[in-house]
């Protein structure tokens, strides 16, 4: 299916409409059409009725990635930035899901593919969970995050430290895993979570490729991929060790963070004052020699350097966050890529493409760090120029990436956080909560603007 990308004419157009004002009053309406759709998806199942992760597949699972947690972490901003009850009573089901279907012991927890990653089941449902917890002070949803953190503490391997599995990233391994855990810390005061998170701390440490004073890691303990952005490298793992920095006051963690950052400084491509990051190494004929989204783009990886001015308060992490910003832009997004980004157009979701992007912006102009209502918009009209909708609801459908099974390409439609309707859709309320100078709706373990 061929994408539909707006013409020059037609982005210069949106481009000098926008920016004679930021104040377009729709996005809450988008919201709630999103809201509408997600409501007509779903599955009687398990004595629930529950959303299905994919239009027209009898599948439901527990995760922020795909699942429900996801789709929960929609409805609690909705009612965050509404007060409806109706979208409260929406996430409040998606719980009830969520604490009956969690594993009730270690062996059945075993089973469930990435569980314990930062956006799997067990790790996600315990994020949402407590998020709700502290809407509604209901005593079960905190019982149920303490259930999680037994079973990542029961499932972790040791000793010489702690690891989950031979990942060691944030998207399926220890460092994801450990941010969920500071995470938990930070809201239960627990000092069990932030034991278990410096363990995984060491255990990365020792996994850890070293040259002189910088350090990287590979995607996987079997394999020698190294790709370096946020979601599976060493931008996302020294994001780790800099929230552990951030939480102990532990000069170790900080410099292990430096040493990150020394080493993502000698591999990045700098053309007119941007910071990017190659896909990955060895390049075994990846689609893209860079990308521009939250997984291997600057759209992730700046969120490294946020928080290490955020800890050390120095200048030039915060100069490599803008930088990050103009090599988006850089990219040619949200038309056709320029030669270095690939031949393909942008996909639009919130792991590889626009959807990662807006977010980025939007946090970028929240924090007062890059004011381009011009630029927001435009990509925002990229993102409904691709939608399918009504007048009472609002959804995406998208190429099938190859590893998600079936025929790569094939268009299919995603109710989750990462490829569907509930992230792209949580993007309309961000936006919202920006032009109305509302406080912000949650933030992931990931996030830290």
């Amino acid at each position: 299916m061929r994408r539909h990308t707006l013409n020059l004419l037609s982005y210069l157009f949106i481009v000098v409409l926008a920016a004679c004002s930021f104040t377009d009053n729709t996005s809450l309406e988008k919201s709630e059409k999103v809201a509408n759709w997600l409501s007509q998806q779903k599955l009687a199942t398990n004595n629930h009725t529950i959303w299905v992760d994919e239009l027209g597949e009898e599948k439901v699972s527990l995760s922020l990635s795909s699942g429900v947690s996801g789709k929960v972490l929609f409805y609690l901003d909705l009612y965050l930035s509404t007060g409806e009850q109706q979208y409260l009573d929406e996430a409040i089901i998606g719980c009830e899901y969520l604490v009956d279907e969690l594993p009730q012991n270690v062996e059945d927890a075993k089973s469930i593919r990435n569980g314990t990653s930062l956006y799997g089941d067990i790790s996600g449902s315990a994020f949402i969970l407590m998020e709700t917890y502290k809407l509604t002070q209901e005593e079960k949803w905190k019982t149920s995050v303490l259930h999680c953190l037994s079973l990542l503490d029961s499932m972790s391997i040791q000793p010489d430290g702690r690891y989950w599995n031979n990942f060691n990233d944030v998207l399926v391994g220890s460092a994801g895993t450990g941010l969920l855990l500071l995470y938990l810390y930070d809201e239960l005061d627990d000092p069990k979570a932030l034991q278990i998170a410096k363990e995984a701390a060491e255990s990365l440490e020792q996994r850890a490729v070293r040259n002189q004073d910088s350090i990287y890691w590979h995607l996987n303990q079997n394999n020698s991929f190294n790709l370096p952005n946020f979601s599976h490298g060493a931008s996302g793992i020294g994001y780790f060790y800099a929230r552990l920095y951030e939480t102990t006051n532990d000069e170790h963690y900080l410099n292990i963070s430096r040493q990150v950052a020394k080493y993502l400084d000698l591999i990045a491509w700098k053309p007119e004052n941007s910071f990017l990051l190659p896909y990955g190494f060895p390049d075994i004929g990846w689609e893209r020699a860079y990308d521009i989204g939250w997984a291997h783009g600057p759209a992730g990886t700046a969120r490294f350097f946020y928080k290490l001015w955020q800890v050390t308060n120095e200048g030039e992490w915060l100069e490599i966050v803008k930088q990050c910003a103009n090599g988006i832009q850089y990219s040619g997004m949200p038309e056709q890529p320029n030669d270095r980004f690939g031949e393909a157009p942008f996909p639009i979701d919130m792991r590889f493409g626009t959807g990662g992007v807006i977010d980025f912006y939007i946090n970028l102009h929240t924090a007062g760090l890059i004011e381009n209502e011009a630029y927001i918009n435009a990509l925002f009209m990229e993102l409904e120029n691709q939608a399918v909708q009504d007048s009472t609801t609002l959804y995406w459908p998208i190429e099938r990436y190859g590893f998600m099974g079936g025929e790569d390409g094939s268009m299919a439609t995603f109710t989750g956080y990462f490829y569907g309707a509930a992230g792209l859709g949580r993007l309309y309320t961000k936006r919202h909560n920006l032009i109305n100078e509302r406080e912000k709706g949650i933030k992931l373990p990931d996030d830290p603007f």
